[in-house]
C-alpha cells in the first residue's frame, strides 16, 4: 500500500513519470499477493496517471480492467473509474474512446451498433 501512496504523492506534485513508476510497482506487488481490491485500486491509479500523460488507449485498458474488478467485488469505487472514463471522453471525444475501448477489450462499446 505504501507504493500506492508514494505514487499518489508524486501525482499530486505533478511528477507524472514517478507517479506512473510507483503505481506500476504497486500493481505488481498487489498482483503477486493476488489482492483483488488492491489490484483494482492500482489499476485505477495506473489508468489515471496514463490519462494525465495523454496515453489514452493504455489508460482505457487499465481503467476497464479496474472497472471489471470493482464491479465483481461490489465496490463503490467503480464510480471513480467511470468518472475517469468520462474525463477521457471529454478530452478525446466519444468516437475515439469507443475505438480505443474496442481495441483494448475486443468488444464493442456499450450502445454501439453492429455496423461500424
Amino acid at each position: 500500500a505504501s507504493s500506492y501512496r508514494i505514487g499518489m504523492t508524486h501525482l499530486l506534485r505533478g511528477d507524472k513519470s514517478a507517479a506512473l513508476e510507483w503505481a506500476k510497482r504497486s500493481l505488481s506487488i498487489r498482483e503477486r499477493l493476488n489482492e483483488l481490491p488492491g489490484i483494482a485500486e492500482s489499476l485505477l491509479q495506473v489508468g489515471s496517471v496514463l490519462a494525465r500523460n495523454k496515453d489514452y488507449k493504455d489508460a482505457i485498458r487499465h481503467l476497464h480492467s479496474a472497472l471489471l474488478l470493482f464491479v465483481k467485488l461490489g465496490s463503490p469505487m467503480e464510480g471513480l473509474v467511470k468518472d475517469e472514463m468520462c474525463q477521457i471522453i471529454r478530452e478525446i471525444g466519444e468516437e475515439k474512446f469507443k475505438k480505443f475501448l474496442v481495441e483494448v477489450t475486443g468488444q464493442r462499446a456499450q450502445g454501439e451498433g453492429s455496423t461500424g
